[in-house]
């Protein structure tokens, strides 16, 4: 119960905090650089999924 909580209340903090700091940074850069900025955050993930170990055995 007590993960569910902290769950919970750091995605509804993440809401609040992403959507201000969204909202900001379109207002002082622009659409552009924030897509931008987010297409670069994808690659990033997509570097780090790439060190993922994982290994295949057939059942």
């Amino acid at each position: 119960m007590t993960a569910n909580s902290l769950l919970s209340t750091s995605q509804q903090v993440a809401r609040l905090v992403g959507s201000t700091v969204g909202g900001i940074l379109i207002a002082y850069t622009g659409e552009a650089t924030v897509i931008a900025i987010n297409a670069i955050t994808f690659f990033v993930s997509l570097a780090f999924i790439q060190f993922i170990r994982y290994e295949y055995t057939p059942k």
